[in-house]
């Protein structure tokens, strides 16, 4: 009866600390999860981002070139409402920031610590390598970033400027002086788009190789997955 006893107690043990290890185990893949989440939607909104941009450019374009139909006034409002969604999706995009540089500390110092927890040596050293490779991933996002937004901050602010001369001189002769402005415009969204493809190329890269199997909906080139 004793021994009885003592194997059902020696049973419940290992129970409990075998539901603690998968608790712990699937802590971690939510964590990562998480993250993979988070550069998702800044992979999503940089693309956003980039729309919002071409959108308010086309506005402009259409009243410097005269391609818009119905009354100067009403082409103006389009532009500037161009400009605040464009203006809104920047916003949208830096939200992502601190919460995803929160979450990937998270990971990261779990991941960390939980490395002492290997017996297998083996797997041990392939966990930590797959650590650094998914941390150089992760910080070519985060380098990607801070560039890509201040881009389009400019950008914005450039059509701002065109909002601004064009609300007190939106006449005929006015607008064809903004006429060589549109090279410039051309320019600045060569180097701005350089950013943002740098930006969703590090973004899809790490999600193509970081996701949980089967939660890839990213498209693009396939990517080392070491």
């Amino acid at each position: 009866m004793v021994r009885i006893g003592a194997i059902a107690v020696g049973a419940a043990a290992l129970l409990a600390l075998t539901s603690c290890m998968q608790t712990k185990h699937a802590v971690g893949v939510q964590q990562v999860d998480s993250l993979v989440g988070r550069v998702e939607r800044v992979h999503l909104d940089a693309e956003l981002g980039r729309e919002r941009i071409q959108d308010a450019v086309a506005e402009v374009r259409a009243i410097v070139r005269h391609e818009f139909t119905g009354d100067a006034m009403e082409a103006y409002e389009y532009f500037v409402d161009a400009i605040e969604r464009s203006e809104a999706q920047v916003r949208a995009l830096r939200k992502h920031l601190v919460p995803m540089q929160e979450t990937a500390a998270e990971v990261y110092e779990a991941w960390t610590a939980d490395l002492e927890s290997f017996t297998s040596p083996t797997l041990r050293a392939r966990s930590e390598e797959r650590r650094n490779l998914a941390g150089e991933r992760y910080a070519a996002v985060l380098l990607a970033l801070q560039p890509a937004l201040e881009g389009l901050d400019a950008y914005n602010r450039i059509l701002r400027d065109h909002a601004l001369f064009l609300s007190y001189d939106l006449n005929a002769s006015a607008v064809g002086e903004l006429e060589p402005e549109l090279e410039l415009l051309r320019e600045n969204a060569e180097v701005l788009d350089q950013r943002i493809d740098t930006l969703l190329r590090a973004a899809s890269e790490f999600v193509r190789a970081t996701a949980p199997l089967g939660q890839v909906h990213l498209t693009g080139e396939s990517v080392d997955r070491r």
